[in-house]
């Protein structure tokens, strides 16, 4: 079978050498063997790269990446392209015109080259949608007016808040190590704060409500077949249905490795699935037909 993949291209325009050969590292692991990898060290050479409909997806990591993107979607055939952007610290929030796809990542939260391979894994298969009627299709047909790209790109921004929130929390964490007694009782109240909007609600409730509209019934009917899932087990169950990485998972919900693992064993136990079943195949066919699970 012909991979849809095969002969597409990744185009990466970035003008810092360092910054380029550790996304080419992460580029370089066997899940992007089926893509052709360019890259650019200036915007002009990328702006006159190959046509759109060869490319999968653009990686920008240069100093102005909004010239980039303003240049790049004034071309009224750029449009369907997605960009990735890496931005930086003393750069301004980045625009982008309706009805494109950008996504973006703080630099100095993804430089190592699993973090850029995890991110970039998810995103292209977020993007590449398979045919209809594939166990691999982990979100169904759109349904209104928010689509696959919106939910990831969601989904990218509250991994993004968490993990800033994490680096704060480490960097109050050695500063008290240091710190007088009252000043430790000061921050103890920043990391109370911190911990208080990592599990903020509020977010989890917009995100659902945008999993919703496009997978309306799945929480209903899962609950219904299964009622002795929790709260955070049906927020697992939604994170499988995206087909979200364990990495991902850890970080969206802020728990490890083997909590990730543990937490899937014990979904699997009480929805009284066998060893031998795929949860995540399974979380697929949830609501395939209004009101049933098939078999």
């Amino acid at each position: 079978m012909t991979n849809p993949n095969e002969n597409r291209t990744i185009l990466i325009g970035c003008d810092e050498l360092s910054h380029l050969s550790i996304m080419l590292n992460a580029l370089s692991q066997p899940i992007f063997n089926n893509y052709a990898v360019l890259t650019f060290s200036r915007p002009d050479q990328l702006l006159r790269s190959v046509a759109p409909d060869k490319i999968a997806l653009v990686i920008l990591g240069f100093k102005e990446n909004q010239f980039v993107v303003n240049e790049f979607y004034s071309k009224q055939t750029h449009k369907s392209v997605s960009l990735f952007c890496f931005t930086r610290e003393n750069n301004l929030p980045l625009n982008w015109p309706t009805g494109t796809n950008v996504f973006t990542y703080p630099l100095t939260l993804a430089l190592n080259e699993s973090s850029i391979a995890s991110r970039l894994s998810s995103v292209l298969s977020l993007l590449n949608r398979p045919a209809v009627g594939s166990l691999q299709s982990f979100v169904p047909v759109q349904n209104g007016s928010v689509g696959v790209r919106d939910l990831s790109r969601y989904a990218l921004e509250l991994d993004q808040k968490n993990a800033v929130l994490d680096k704060i929390k480490a960097q109050v964490e050695l500063i008290a190590t240091n710190a007088s007694k009252h000043v430790r009782s000061d921050l103890r109240s920043i990391l109370m704060m911190i911990k208080q909007a990592k599990s903020d609600q509020r977010y989890w409730n917009e995100f659902k409500e945008y999993f919703n509209r496009m997978n309306p019934g799945f929480f209903q009917t899962l609950s219904q077949k299964h009622p002795s899932l929790t709260a955070k087990d049906l927020k697992y169950c939604c994170y499988l249905r995206m087909n979200l990485s364990n990495n991902e998972i850890t970080r969206l919900m802020g728990i490890n490795q083997e909590s990730v693992r543990t937490h899937k064993y014990r979904l699997k136990k009480k929805m009284a699935l066998s060893k031998e079943e795929n949860l995540e195949h399974y979380l697929i066919r949830v609501n395939s037909r209004p009101g049933r699970i098939t078999a």
